[in-house]
């Protein structure tokens, strides 16, 4: 609705295992993002936000990403990346959230940068960029000083990425 709210005049379609993406005012599609129930070609972009690290397939959902998007199309995927913040991730899990499930499968897998480009040339998608970002407690303490140079040079540094992003096209 974001988009639209600002004049964007597209279709939307919202993928979920359950049927949770009706919400977002999309068209809900229950799907899983390995085996995604589109022909192949049709969209102009596809994105997957925290999605993908919650289940071991990754590379073959990333291919699934690319077989959707249309020749010229864009692909934008960001998840946990594996980080000096992983451990972090982990603690919340054990105090948090342990009951519910493994970590893997409450908090998904965090994955490194340099794996998810590799996803996307082996899928045939040509990277346009990429990065990490969310340093956590770091970032948003230099941010805080006003030390913006400092910032932007850790959300540079690979490690200290909390999350990654990579965006190509096919």
């Amino acid at each position: 609705s974001i988009l639209r709210d600002n004049g964007v005049d597209a279709e939307f379609y919202g993928v979920d295992i359950t049927d949770n993406a009706k919400r977002s005012g999309a068209a809900a599609v229950i799907g899983d993002a390995r085996k995604l129930p589109f022909k192949d070609a049709s969209f102009d972009l596809v994105y997957s936000l925290g999605v993908i690290e919650h289940f071991p397939e990754t590379r073959l959902a990333v291919s699934e990403h690319a077989r959707v998007a249309k020749e010229g199309g864009h692909v934008l995927i960001t998840t946990p990346h594996l980080s000096v913040f992983t451990p972090l991730r982990y603690v919340g899990y054990r105090i948090f959230h342990r009951r519910y499930g493994t970590f893997e499968e409450i908090e998904g897998r965090n994955i490194r940068l340099g794996t998810m480009k590799r996803y996307f040339t082996d899928s045939g998608l040509e990277i346009t960029n990429h990065g990490v970002y969310g340093t956590y407690v770091i970032w948003r303490l230099l941010s805080r000083l006003g030390l913006g140079v400092i910032q932007k040079r850790f959300q540079e540094i690979t490690p200290l990425g909390a999350f990654l992003y990579v965006t190509g096209v096919k």
